[in-house]
């Protein structure tokens, strides 16, 4: 409305300057085509008859000074033009507005001309701006609603598809090996799919493209503006072409991208079809998988089934693993996990990985004894550790981390019991894992812990069972921690010098924990029983520095101890 106020008002000059001097700014950039919109629209509501407003905005637009890069400006135009439903028939516009609106046009479609150019030469053209123009048709065109379709523009781009398919036609027939060009200007068709015409012709380049052995080209980006009936001709013609062996390696890769886009009548279609052509399954499993995992249900248990009965380097790691993580989502399955419990005990690197990922994401909804076999089953695999850099442990960490407080009791017994195997990798994996878990346990729990780790020292002293411990002792609190005190106490009455020695270290390493009678006994035992010498430096400057202390105390009994 500032447009038709007087130009001696504030609002209608603050309106002027941001069409003259702020077109990019990004503040106006959106607001300015839906200025254009709002002009129009008082047009063909009857508000302004004379379209004043419009043809004065228009002015004003051309009126800003000239850009360093013309495509910016002409694209505002265009989104203008766009808001303004690309309009230069209407018998309510103006000669004036409609032969605006034309120039308007011709100008976008000799932008186009110079973008799309199927069959000129490009080798001589600057390839900075050849791809900035990509960058800017790839970024505006899929947001216009009206200007692509103008008969003008829409004529055109039918003539130029019509010539592209005729080309590549002649290619097919004569088997011309030269195509590099011809596969660069593929791409351009998707952003050009604007009409059922232009589908049409797109989806015939398509199917050429797929029957030359020496063409491939990625039509993801044309499913989504296809209408029901032609995502039905294209499905059905990669399916065919899915059986012929030079057609296999490039219908599959389109297929696996029109997945998501396919409704359920035609997934479910696809689905029964490649299930009745199971003799082939090798060439369709990983499509299989994902065509059920989009349908769910019963489909993923008729999938699962199909696809074990493949030797295990034929099944496609990835889309198996998610159909079985929707699969199990919330419930146990005995066919699923006897089937990967059985892959495990064969030793197959690669299927332990898979168990892996699984278990990490569905454990949360598992309960109890399911929960307590698939954990055990699992544990097995942590002595991998010197080939998978850690992956296992890592994964068994990520799965306690996700339990609740009803499921940790499973995972700390699995992890208790792990010290008992005999792989010193796994019994030794398992106690990284309890130090590591530690922040989850209750005291309880941590008593459990701590009691279990110290029994297994006569058996095993490495230095993961000292993290763990030390670890376990910063968390106890109160009679748990006096027990445990008590415990490495006695463990310097040990008859091995190795257990000795790390329980001096454990009593040092968590001495904030102890209170005043505590390190009284400890320093006592230290002198008396003459460990001290299995301290280092640092250890003994603070026990020196404690006795130091213990000699001002103005308890007297204390004296005599130091």
């Amino acid at each position: 409305d500032c447009l038709y106020q007087s130009n001696e008002t504030k609002e209608h000059q603050e309106v002027c300057s941001i069409l003259m001097n702020e077109q990019f700014n990004p503040k106006y950039s959106t607001m300015i085509p839906f200025m254009a919109g709002m002009l129009y629209d008082n047009i063909e509501n009857g508000k302004d008859r004379s379209g004043s407003g419009l043809l004065y905005f228009w002015k004003l637009l051309h009126s800003s000074p000239p850009q360093l890069t013309p495509i910016n400006q002409m694209m505002l135009f265009v989104h203008c033009l766009d808001a303004c439903k690309a309009d230069t028939e209407s018998s309510f516009l103006s000669s004036m507005l409609k032969c605006c609106h034309e120039i308007v046009i011709n100008l976008f479609k000799s932008w186009l001309i110079a973008w799309i150019s199927f069959g000129k030469n490009k080798c001589h053209t600057n390839r900075y701006m050849d791809r900035s123009l990509n960058k800017m048709m790839e970024t505006h065109l899929p947001t216009l609603q009206y200007v692509l379709v103008h008969r003008d523009i829409h004529s055109w781009i039918i003539d130029q598809l019509i010539q592209f398919r005729s080309k590549i036609l002649k290619m097919r027939e004569k088997k011309d090996t030269y195509y590099v060009g011809i596969a660069n200007e593929f791409p351009l068709l998707p952003y050009l799919c604007i009409s059922t015409e232009t589908a049409d012709i797109i989806l015939q380049c398509f199917e050429v493209s797929i029957q030359c052995s020496f063409l491939y080209v990625d039509f993801a980006q044309l499913y989504t503006k296809l209408k029901e009936d032609q995502l039905d001709g294209v499905l059905t013609f990669l399916i065919i072409a899915l059986f012929e062996k030079k057609k296999h390696d490039k219908a599959i890769p389109s297929l696996k991208s029109i997945v998501p886009k396919l409704n359920e009548r035609q997934a479910n279609d696809a689905f029964r079809f490649l299930m009745s052509k199971k003799e082939n399954l090798e060439l369709f499993a990983d499509l299989l998988a994902l065509i059920a995992v989009k349908l769910s249900g019963q489909y993923l248990n008729d999938a699962f089934k199909i696809l074990i009965t493949l030797p295990s380097y034929e099944i496609p790691y990835s889309e198996f693993t998610t159909l079985v993580i929707n699969l199990l989502e919330g419930k146990w399955n005995n066919d699923v996990f006897q089937y990967l419990h059985n892959t495990l005990d064969k030793k197959n690197k690669r299927f332990s990985k898979l168990y892996a990922k699984i278990l990490e994401n569905v454990a949360m909804n598992l309960k109890g004894e399911h929960l307590d076999v698939a954990l055990r089953c699992f544990m097995k695999k942590l002595h991998y550790r010197l080939y998978s850099n850690g992956y296992f442990t890592k994964v068994f960490g990520k799965i306690s981390l996700k339990l609740n407080e009803e499921q940790l009791p499973y995972i700390s017994q699995c992890l208790m019991d792990g010290l008992e195997y005999k792989n010193k990798y796994i019994h030794q994996e398992c106690a990284k894992l309890l130090g590591t878990l530690s922040m989850k346990w209750n005291q309880v729990q941590l008593n459990d812990t701590f009691k279990c780790l110290m029994n297994r020292l006569n058996e095993n002293v490495h230095w993961t069972y000292m993290n763990s411990i030390e670890k376990i002792l910063l968390r106890l609190e109160e009679e748990y921690l006096d027990t445990a005190f008590q415990c490495l106490i006695d463990g310097l009455d040990n008859y091995k010098q190795s257990i000795r020695e790390m329980c001096v270290n454990l009593l040092a390493a968590v001495s904030m924990q102890w209170n005043k009678v505590q390190l009284d006994t400890l320093f006592t035992n230290l002198i008396t029983k003459k460990l001290l010498s299995y301290l280092d430096n640092k250890q003994i400057n603070e026990a020196f520095g404690y006795l130091i202390h213990g000699l001002k105390d103005k308890d007297k009994n204390i004296q005599k101890v130091e």
